[in-house]
Formats: C-alpha cells, structure tokens, sequence
C-alpha cells in the first residue's frame, strides 16, 4: 500500500474503563433483574421499618397499659380498704373513686391513640371496682376490640359478665312456672353465661386470680355446683381480707338450692339456703361496709320468702331477717337504689301474701310505696324500679276491688308509671304488666254491668304482645284464655262462641307448657261447662261438654285439692248434671253421691 501524500493520520484518544463504567453498563444490560432486586429491597426495608414501628407502638401501649394499670390498682385497693372498714358511709369513698376515675379517663384522652385500649381496660377495671358490671362490660369489649387482646383483660371480662349472669340467673330461678323459667335460663345462658365461659378460657395465663377461684367460677357458670365448691374448699386460706370468696361461695349454693327446689327437693334445698346464709353472713362480718354483700344477703332472704309463700307458708321468720340484713346497705350507700327497691319488694310480697289470706295489707302497701319512690327518685331511668311499682299500684287497685271501692285512680297510675319505661326497654313483663291493669279495670267495669270490651281488646292486645316476646308465659297464656271467656260471657259479645273456642285453645296451650297447673285445669272446665250451659239452653246435647269439663275439675283437685273453689266447681257441675237427669226423668241419685264426695 502506497500512503498518499495528503493523507493525514490522526491520533487516537483512549483510557481504560473505570468501574463505575462498567457498573453502569452491567445494569443496562440486566435492567429487569435490577429492578426486581431493587423492588425487593425496598420492601424489605419497608418491612424492618414497619417491624421496628410495631415494636414501637407495642412497647408504648405496655408502657401505657402498666401505667393505668397501677392507677387502677390504687383505686381498687381504695375500694377494698372502704369496704373492710367498719361499717359506715361510703359515699365520700366512692365519690373519690370516680374523681380518681375521672382523672384517669382524662389522662388517657390527653395520651393520644394508643392509650385508647389499654385505657379502657383500666376503666373497666375501676368500674368492676365501683360495682357496675355493664359500664364494665363495655369499656373491656372496647380494649379487646381495639387491639389490646390481652389475657387479663379476658378475665375482667368473664368477671363483668359472670356479675351480670349470677344476678340475672336468680330472678329466672325465681320464676314459678317450669317453662317459662327454663325458656328464660335458656336465654340467660346464650347471652351471658356462654360468653363469660369463652372469656374466662381465655384467660389462660393470667395470674391475677386464683387457679381455684377461677375453676370455681368455670364449674359454677357450667351448673357442676358440687365441683364448683370443691374447688373453693381446695383453695388455701391465705387471704382472709377477700370477702368475694364467701360471696362466691354463697351464690353457689343458693343457685344450687333453687335448682333442687324446682326439681321437688325441698330438705336439700332449705340446708343449702342455711349454708348460703353462713356464706353471706361471713363475707359480711369481713366487708362490712360492702354494699353488695348486705344486697346479695338481703335477696337470698327474698328468695326464701318466695319459697315459702310458695310452699308450707312460714314466711313472717324470712320477711324479718330480710329487711334485718337490708339496715347495714342502707347504712353503706344511702345512695344506693337497689336497697329501697329491695325493700319494696319485700313489703309487696308480704302484702299479696295477707290479702289472699284476709290480713292486714295498707300498712305494708304504705312502706311499699315508700320505698319504689325512694328508689325512683334514685335510679328513675332503671325499668326494674317503675315496674316495681306499676306492681304496687296494681295490688292496691287489687285490694281496693275486693273491698267494694273503685280502682280506676290505682290502675290509671299504674299504667302512666308505666309510660316511663323506655321502648327498648319494654320486654315480655312490662306488657304482661299492662294487661293485667286493663283486665282487672275490664273485670271491675263488667261487675257493674258496663261495657268492658275496650278494655278487653287493650287487655288482649298487651298480652299478644307480651306472648310474641316469649311464648313461654304460662300465666299470660291463662290470662289470655281467661279474657276470652270474659268477652264471650259479655251482654255485647260480638263472637261469643269464638271467644269460647279462643278460650279454650289458650288455656289448653297453657296446659301443655305446665301440667300440673291448676289455673290452667280449673279455668279450662269452666269454659266447657259454660259451653255445656249454652248447648243446653239451646235444647242441644251438652253431656260431652260437661264431661270435659268434669275431666278438668278432677285434674284440678288432683294437682292441688286444698283449693275449695275447685271442689265447689266440680260440685256445681255435678249438682247441674243431676238436675238434668231429674228433668229427663232419670235416677239423679249417682250424680248426687259423686257430688257429695267430691
């Protein structure tokens, strides 16, 4: 190769690649790989950050949680010191109590988010401790629910709900007919029995409270009585100070001792009232100043009232101890509404009792009255409190009536007392209530040859509502029959025959939730024999009605034949079924020999 002169060779500029270079063109050429590393990082970091916020955000809550905890633990120990004090007036101890929860509610608003959770376990805790079960109940299903899932709080629940349980299983227990008193134990266990289980399971690995203690409360709530005591037995006597352990103890056996009374053990349920009494008078000699343990003391009282006023009739000795046992609670909390109220209800009971039986009932209905005001001044938002006393003006409209004056003013305040029951507070018996007011204002109404079928439709209505709330409500169910007879005995009965077969279908419902209920056997035979009547008069055959009716009578006298107006029944019946056999010619004599012995 020749080289042109005019050829000019430029010189070449060049340097090694350096490693950013390099870095650079290694990441073009595996964009995607990079990028998916990258994304990668990215999240794991994210990730560690978040963990170490987590981390974070826990350890604050802890701190918050044993912060507020220790300021409850004040307040409790507050409360435990006012209630082994020696008896006295509690109500500027518990007013401190609320101003030192006041204080800790306003701590925990200024704390931000993340005291909300464990300041409501705090606050439920301090109301536990002030004896109010559904506040406390609300503000631990709140720390719960807003994520402080912790062991204790477990356990302050199923305490809240057992509370509430263990209160409301009495009065069910109460209840005299069987499946009434089944269908509400049924609910009552649906609604706070199985919950308090679940969070008292748990509550596994809180130390808070005695292994015995809590198997106690397990064993009691599941209805194994026996077991339930045996673990408190177990337990070692190591706090004497705890007064709840021979209230729990109490409230077992008396809870056992209304099981056997309503399953016809009635000497094992009396020795179980005695050693209820010794519980609660125990745990009363240690909590003097405790308002709850005088109240639990004061019911179990009532309950043997009940038991008696039910069964052989000595009640005087239980209404005096009662109202002996209610003196120190009003003494505690003079604030209390449950004391009065308690009282009301001892004073009502023994006035039903006395007008049944020809005694002196105004003095009782005066304390009575007293005392449902007392309490309505206190707690006027509680329905127990004017239902207890719509029931008052009810027994004195009762009195009134059988002593030949009006009980329009009684029954009218019966029924305006009962507009201050909040709606979603109007169960089952706030309208049985109301339809025994219109009855007995019906049945007054039509004794003085007025038309009461106003007052019978608002009667029937009352109870239909009453019935779609529980259908289980033996009574309600004879009442609904018995209303029904009523309007078709009535002057103006529209239907009467259908009144009759209405009748006798409500009180035959009645019978098949309840056997062995008397009522329920003697209203039904008189629906038939007046039918038999109305056949009669109508130159129809009666003899079919009349022997049912005669059924009923003899089932009646069976169930209970101390009660003379069913013998009188089924005489009468008797007596009518000869007269006819004389006016058809026939040999009374048979009918008359029955007559006579029964």
């Amino acid at each position: 190769w020749a080289r042109s002169p005019s050829t000019v060779i430029e010189p070449v500029l060049a340097r090694r690649a350096g490693p950013g270079y390099r870095l650079q063109k290694r990441l073009r050429k595996h964009r995607l790989l990079v990028g998916l590393s990258a994304t990668a990082l990215l999240g794991v970091g994210l990730a560690l950050g978040q963990a170490a916020r987590t981390r974070h955000q826990v350890a604050e809550r802890e701190g918050l949680a044993r912060r507020f905890t220790e300021r409850v633990e004040r307040l409790e120990a507050q409360a435990r010191y006012s209630a082994l004090a020696p008896l006295h007036d509690t109500r500027p101890d518990r007013r401190a109590l609320r101003e030192g929860m006041r204080a800790l509610e306003a701590d925990i608003a200024q704390a931000g988010a993340e005291a909300q959770a464990p300041g409501h376990y705090a606050v439920g805790r301090a109301l536990l401790a002030l004896g109010d079960a559904a506040g406390a109940r609300t503000r631990l299903e709140a720390a719960w629910n807003g994520g402080y899932p912790q062991p204790r709080v477990a356990q302050a629940l199923s305490l809240a709900l057992g509370q509430l349980y263990q209160e409301q299983l009495l009065e069910a227990e109460w209840v005299r007919e069987p499946a009434q008193r089944e269908a509400r134990r049924r609910e009552l266990e649906q609604r706070l029995r199985d919950p308090a289980l679940a969070w008292l399971r748990r509550a596994q690995g809180d130390d808070s409270a005695s292994s015995h203690d809590v198997a106690a409360r397990l064993a009691f709530y599941e209805g194994d009585f026996t077991r339930a005591l045996s673990e408190l037995d177990a337990r070692s006597d190591t706090t004497p100070w705890l007064h709840e352990v021979p209230l729990l103890r109490g409230d077992i056996l008396q809870a056992r001792a209304w099981r056997r009374l309503n399953t016809g053990d009635r000497p094992g349920a009396v020795a179980d009232l005695d050693a209820a009494r010794e519980a609660f008078t125990r745990a009363a000699a240690i909590g003097e100043s405790a308002p709850d343990v005088h109240h639990a003391l004061g019911r179990l009282h009532l309950g043997a009232l009940l038991a008696e006023v039910y069964g052989p009739g000595e009640v005087q000795p239980s209404y005096e101890r009662g109202l002996a046992a209610l003196e120190p609670g009003f003494t505690a909390d003079p604030d209390d509404f449950r004391f009065p109220l308690l009282r009301a209800r001892f004073q009502r009971w023994m006035a039903e009792y006395r007008l049944t039986r020809g005694g002196e009932v105004p003095p009782l209905l005066e304390r009575a009255f007293a005392d449902a005001r007392a309490a309505q001044a206190l707690a006027p938002e509680r329905p127990k409190v004017q239902l207890e006393l719509a029931r008052l003006f009810r027994l004195s409209a009762r009195h009134r009536q059988e002593h030949g004056e009006d009980p329009t003013a009684s029954l009218k305040e019966a029924l305006q007392t009962l507009e201050h029951v909040a709606a979603p507070e109007r169960d089952a018996l706030f309208h049985t209530e109301r339809g025994s007011l219109f009855k007995i204002q019906a049945d007054f109404e039509a004794q003085h040859g007025r038309d009461a079928r106003a007052l019978l439709d608002q009667a029937l209505d009352a109870y239909q509502t009453a019935l779609a709330r529980d259908d289980s409500l033996v009574s309600v169910w004879i009442n609904f029959g018995a209303l029904y007879f009523t309007r078709a005995k009535s002057p103006q009965a529209l239907d009467a025959e259908g009144d009759l077969t209405r009748a006798l279908q409500a009180l035959e419902h009645a019978r098949g939730l309840d056997a062995g209920n008397w009522v329920a056997c003697f209203q039904g035979a008189q629906v038939h024999e007046w039918r038999a009547r109305r056949l009669h008069n109508r130159g129809q055959d009666a003899e079919a009605e009349l022997e049912r009716a005669l059924v009923l009578y003899r089932q009646g006298a069976a169930i209970n034949g101390r009660l003379p107006q069913v013998h009188n029944g089924l005489g009468g019946a008797l007596l009518w079924r000869a007269e006819r056999t004389w006016d058809s010619g026939g040999d009374p004599t048979p009918a008359l020999d029955q007559a006579q012995a029964d």
